[in-house]
């Protein structure tokens, strides 16, 4: 519950909405859902049962997609999504029922592709200016990650002179990257080096 009102708070309080009055309850509500979420995962394994799996998957979800709100929110996003594949493969080994299938793997990318190959291609123009940014930023990537992510949101960009969805599939690609690194360099390189949440938040901004 405290997942979902946080999410709702910061969408409330965003840009487009432009309550920022509500700053301070989203934040309030997103540290007691990642508090409850951690006292799960610290118990029994909680991912045994049906209600108790899905419940630690969809607050995840509502984690992760507050993150993308939050000006600083990229460490938390990339721990949220290595939070959501590890919780899914716990009930996958279990039995349990999935009711996110259709958010993961190609199940996924069977959705959304319907919808993408009716969206026209973005102008030139935008593509170019993406293009010409990321590669811009390239002496700036110094860690593992950092270069990994500089390198798929490239070649996203590429694949946006194609099509939009050929850049949207690549995207969905990318969002699973946290999941290539080892718990050892996740929490060395990435979790602790500020300078580096700040880059590669500029970097993913641009797409």
């Amino acid at each position: 519950m405290h997942a979902i009102l946080g999410l709702a708070a910061s969408e409330l309080s965003s840009d487009d909405q432009r309550d920022p009055s509500l700053l301070a309850a989203a934040m309030a509500h997103r540290v007691k859902a990642i508090k409850a979420l951690k006292r799960a995962i610290a118990g029994a394994s909680r991912a045994d049962t049906f209600e108790e799996g899905n419940a630690l998957m969809a607050t995840c979800f509502a984690l992760t997609f507050q993150s993308v709100l939050l000006d600083d929110g990229m460490i938390e996003y990339m721990t949220f999504i290595r939070g959501v594949i590890i919780v899914s493969i716990q009930m996958y080994c279990k039995g349990a029922k999935f009711l996110f299938g259709n958010f993961l793997g190609e199940a996924a990318t069977q959705a959304l592709e319907p919808f993408m190959q009716q969206v026209p291609v973005i102008e030139t123009s935008w593509t170019d200016a993406a293009a010409l940014s990321i590669r811009a930023l390239e002496p700036l990537c110094k860690h593992e990650i950092e270069r990994g992510y500089q390198q798929g949101l490239a070649h996203i960009a590429e694949q946006l002179y194609v099509s939009s969805w050929s850049g949207g599939s690549q995207f969905l690609s990318l969002s699973i990257f946290p999941l290539y690194f080892s718990p050892s360099i996740f929490t060395s390189q990435y979790l602790p080096d500020l300078t580096f949440s700040f880059s590669l938040s500029l970097i993913t901004r641009l797409c």
